[in-house]
């Protein structure tokens, strides 16, 4: 069963995004440690599809959560113009100082380090990042 939520693209909706991944973690019984993983994933990708994927006022963007086995697999579903996340550098260089570390790239990085699987596909004019998160530990995706 995949319970699917509508937001609007706007940073406003990421509170009701929370509560929502609360919600079926409760119902489902989710481990509380992917429960924090799958939240704090989640929240990045929808800020980066309102903040930089040109959406529009109107645009909705969909997050379908469903469980197999113990992991959760979510699917953030946008209408912004092509852009797979997964063509960014892997690594990003934590030892830099602030100043000095190129912008963007971090959000990603981080998502990488939570989820077990990322799988990008576009279609239908939309992208789709679905993440798959386990609770038998973090096993990186990059």
């Amino acid at each position: 069963m995949t319970t699917r939520l509508e937001l609007k693209a706007d940073v406003e909706e990421l509170g009701r995004l929370a509560d929502s991944v609360a919600t079926f973690a409760e119902t489902h019984g989710v481990d509380p440690l992917v429960t924090g993983r799958l939240t704090v994933a989640l929240d990045e990708v929808v800020t980066n599809a309102i903040m930089y994927g040109d959406l529009g006022a109107e645009a909705s963007i969909f997050v379908d959560l469903s469980l197999d086995g113990d992991d959760v697999v979510a699917t953030v579903t946008d209408p912004g113009p092509a852009f797979d996340p997964l063509t960014s550098p892997p690594v990003v260089d934590t030892t830099l100082p602030l100043e000095e570390r190129p912008v963007g790239g971090l959000g990603l990085f981080i998502v990488r380090q939570l989820a077990r699987d990322l799988a990008y596909r576009h279609v239908d004019g939309c992208n789709c990042l679905t993440m798959r998160l386990a609770p038998d530990g973090v096993s990186p995706a990059g």
